[in-house]
């Protein structure tokens, strides 16, 4: 299986609660984050901080293939953390970090995941480099449009 580790961090000028709103509200982020073709609700968690959330997310990147998987929303720190796992092509964890900056806001994401489609496992001893790049191409589409929404969401 290939199995990867990444760690994104975001500088966006905009306030913490502006970018956390963004970032929270993830049935929206196709509207903004290039790559991101889908993100459907299966299940809206409970209370305000959608814990046991479920999402069926479809990403689409540089590369001729999709990648197909559901979310789920296990902790929730207003303003600090979202934590969940991911099953489907892809089988793994993510971790956002917000903090308040003195220019706005930092947002890091940790992404720890392996692929689990056999043509893609094939490919990893290869194509590990090609993967890396195409997450960071995504990853910067996801900054340019949190950081564009976020000041639109600010006024």
């Amino acid at each position: 299986m290939g199995s990867y580790r990444f760690h994104t961090i975001w500088s966006v000028a905009a306030p913490l609660q502006a970018v956390w709103d963004v970032i929270f509200d993830a049935e929206r982020w196709p509207e903004w984050w290039r790559g991101v073709e889908q993100v459907r609700a299966l299940d809206h968690g409970r209370g305000e901080l959608k814990i046991g959330s479920r999402t069926e997310q479809v990403w689409r990147s540089r590369l001729p293939y999709s990648v197909r998987f559901e979310t789920v929303t296990d902790r929730v720190e207003p303003l600090r953390l979202i934590e969940g796992r991911a099953e489907g092509d892809l089988r793994g964890t993510g971790v956002w970090r917000f903090d308040a900056a003195s220019d706005g806001t930092t947002v890091s994401y940790d992404w720890h995941v392996e692929t689990t489609s056999r043509r893609l496992n094939k490919l990893a001893p290869l194509a590990r480099p090609v993967f890396r790049w195409n997450h960071d191409w995504v990853m910067r589409q996801g900054g340019k449009g949190l950081a564009e929404r976020a000041a639109v969401t600010d006024r």
